[in-house]
């Protein structure tokens, strides 16, 4: 196999997730990889799957999912705020949001 063609089937591979970074104003609220995501985007919600087309847009508030690599789902509430992607990278910037609400959930 030739050098080029296997560095194309190493992109493909890593091809299949995406790195998520959700911030509020105060601080870091998640940051891991993730096989998709669906955001409460102004004009409705919006999955972001690997390789979706760059994007940055403004968010309501509302539910955050993330479907992580483990098979977990993790939700969160947040205020408005806005979300950009590019490169396989998904990042969220909210005024404000609850931790995971799985976790919050299991608590009680």
């Amino acid at each position: 196999m030739s050098e080029k063609t296997s560095e194309s089937a190493a992109l493909r591979a890593g091809d299949k997730t995406i790195k998520v970074n959700i911030v509020s104003e105060t601080k870091p609220i998640w940051k891991g990889t993730a096989y998709s995501a669906v955001i409460p985007a102004v004009g409705g919600q919006m999955g972001v799957l690997p390789n979706h087309e760059p994007f940055i847009l403004l968010l309501n508030a509302g539910e955050i999912k993330v479907y992580g690599q483990s098979g977990q789902t993790y939700r969160f509430n947040c205020e408005s705020g806005f979300a950009s992607f590019d490169t396989n990278s998904l990042t969220v910037a909210v005024a404000d949001c609850s931790d995971n609400l799985d976790d919050v959930s299991e608590k009680e």
